[in-house]
């Protein structure tokens, strides 16, 4: 599996929804070394904890929970959360990711506005 990630430039990895903050990491999986990429976008929330962690290519598999390195220190962590399916793209498609990022994050901006404008009227 490791070949035919790195024949592959992003993988989005979506994990079992255990009702944590985040439920999909996107990783470059080509800036690092052989065997590990780098998280570049978490959501639908946290990407700010997760982006730039490590991830250890050779355990990205399905039904399994992945290894990471946290930005904070080099102990390497397991994941709590099991994958429950991997997608991968090529450059050409990492545009589409990043607009519908930017979607998302556009709609979570506007209902978090519409939440505190009913919660100020209360």
């Amino acid at each position: 599996m490791k070949a035919e990630i790195l024949n592959l430039n992003y993988a989005v990895v979506h994990f079992e929804d255990h009702g944590q903050d985040f439920l999909h990491w996107v990783i470059n999986t080509d800036r690092s070394s052989a065997d590990y990429g780098r998280i570049v976008y978490a959501g639908p929330f946290q990407s700010s904890v997760w982006k730039g962690c490590l991830v250890n290519l050779n355990t990205v598999k399905t039904g399994e929970k992945l290894q990471f390195i946290s930005r904070f220190d080099d102990e390497i962590l397991e994941l709590n959360y099991r994958v429950e399916r991997i997608r991968y793209f090529g450059r050409q498609s990492l545009r589409q990711i990043e607009e519908a990022i930017t979607a998302h994050t556009q709609a979570t901006k506007s209902l978090l506005s519409v939440c505190k404008e009913f919660i100020n009227s209360l």
